[in-house]
């Protein structure tokens, strides 16, 4: 659903939800190619859109229902 790259750890963060359900965010390591870190779930609902804040080094998440999460990088590692 939404991916963004945080340059200062080198990693790539990714949003994907199940069709109806589950939403996850998963932490990946791009320095030797494409290799998942971990995965965290945010919701049991689906999640549509997420946008990283540099300045409180967190993500914002929106879903479907009108929820907003908000996770800091800590949270996600």
């Amino acid at each position: 659903r939404d991916i963004f790259y945080n340059e200062y750890s080198n990693y790539l963060y990714s949003l994907q939800s199940h069709l109806r359900s589950k939403s996850y965010i998963t932490k990946w390591k791009i320095s030797s190619g494409m290799e998942p870190i971990e995965t965290l779930k945010v919701s049991d609902n689906v999640c549509t859109s997420m946008q990283y804040n540099k300045d409180l080094n967190g993500v914002g998440v929106t879903g479907c229902d009108g929820s907003v999460y908000f996770l800091s990088i800590l949270e996600v590692i």
